[in-house]
Order: structure tokens, then sequence, then C-alpha cells
């Protein structure tokens, strides 16, 4: 399964024309301009999932235990956020019992 997310917004700049694909558990994201992939960011987490700023300027990498932030102009990775493991953390709403993967 990949996990693509496209950018989209009002920036004038090269990075609002991009798109962001990940493999679920792998360590990179690869941006894809027009039909072409680029070269891949590498984070030091699985990449699970993308999330981008409204303004574009930032894509946020959620990994296993940390969520990384790429500055979407240069496409540089920043420190990591440390968030946790969710399989221990997350609780059903309905329930309150951690879901079983």
């Amino acid at each position: 399964m990949v996990v693509v997310f496209a950018l989209l917004g009002f920036a004038q700049s090269a990075a609002a024309h991009t798109i962001y694909a990940t493999k679920p558990g792998e360590k990179q994201v690869v941006p894809i301009i027009g039909s072409t992939p680029q070269d891949p960011i590498q984070v030091d987490d699985g990449a699970w999932a993308l999330a981008i700023t409204p303004d574009a300027r930032t894509v946020y990498v959620i990994g296993d235990e940390n969520v990384t932030p790429i500055d979407a102009e240069t496409r540089t990775p920043g420190e990591e956020i440390e968030v946790g493991s969710p399989r221990g953390g997350w609780r059903s709403p309905r329930t309150g019992r951690p879901p079983t993967w």
C-alpha cells in the first residue's frame, strides 16, 4: 500500500506543485513533481502517514514513535518530535480499551 497526499495550496513555489508519497513503514518520503519521482527524503522513523500545513511550507511525516517535519521548499528533514508509540497509548473512545492490531 502506498499513501499519497497532494500538496495543494496557494503558495507560489515549486513546493506547491509537489505530491509526496510514502510506503507505510519505509523510512523515506518521495516527492513527485508532475509524474517524475524526485530523490527520496530519508527519515529516521518509519513513515506511516503524511500531513501538510495549510501554507504548504512543511510536510509532517508520522512515524512509529516520532513526527518528522520536512521543509517543503528545501526538502530537508528537521528535528524529530517524539510522540511515543500509539499501540500502548491509544484507547477507544467507545470501549476505553487499546485497539487490537
